[in-house]
C-alpha cells in the first residue's frame, strides 16, 4: 500500500533514529533506504537497503528514483532522512490514502519535534501514487 523512500548519505545516527521509529509501524508498510555512495554505509533493520556504488555529488534525486523504481507500494512517500514519520501519523495517513485521488502530488505538513511548532512545507518531500511519479518522469 505505502512505500517510504529515504535517501541516506553518511548519517548513521539519524538512520538509527529512523529504524527505532519503524519498529512501531504496522505490517505492510515498506521502507526503502537508498545509500547514495556513503563512506559510512547504511545499516539498519526493518528496511530494504539499496546502494549507489559511486559517490556522485548532489545525487539524492537519483537515489529517490532508484527507491521509487524498486518500491512495491501503490503510494510512495519520498522523505529526507531527517524527517521522521511517527507511527501515529503513519496510521492516520494510511487511513487517508484510500480517499486521496491519484494524479496529485501532495506536500505534507511538518512539525518540529522538539517544540511542536509548525514548519513550512519541505521542497522535496512528496506523497503520490508510484504510477504518477513515473508518469511525470521521476526526477531529472
Amino acid at each position: 500500500m505505502l512505500t517510504l523512500v529515504i535517501p541516506y548519505y553518511n548519517q548513521p545516527a539519524m538512520l538509527d533514529e529512523q529504524a527505532r521509529t519503524w519498529r512501531g509501524y504496522p505490517a505492510g508498510v515498506e521502507v526503502i533506504v537508498v545509500d547514495d555512495g556513503s563512506a559510512v554505509p547504511a545499516r539498519a533493520e526493518g528496511c530494504a537497503i539499496y546502494r549507489v556504488a559511486e559517490d556522485i555529488p548532489w545525487h539524492q534525486d537519483g537515489a529517490r528514483n532508484l527507491g521509487a523504481h524498486v518500491a512495491t507500494g501503490e503510494w510512495v512517500l519520498l522523505l529526507d532522512i531527517d524527517h521522521v514519520l511517527s507511527g501515529a501519523v503513519l496510521r492516520r495517513l494510511l487511513g487517508l490514502l484510500p480517499r486521496l485521488p491519484g494524479g496529485v502530488a501532495y506536500r505534507p505538513r511538518r512539525r518540529l519535534v522538539a517544540t511542536g511548532r509548525a514548519l513550512g512545507r519541505a521542497r522535496n518531500i512528496w506523497l503520490m501514487r508510484r504510477e504518477d511519479f513515473w508518469r511525470v518522469g521521476g526526477y531529472d
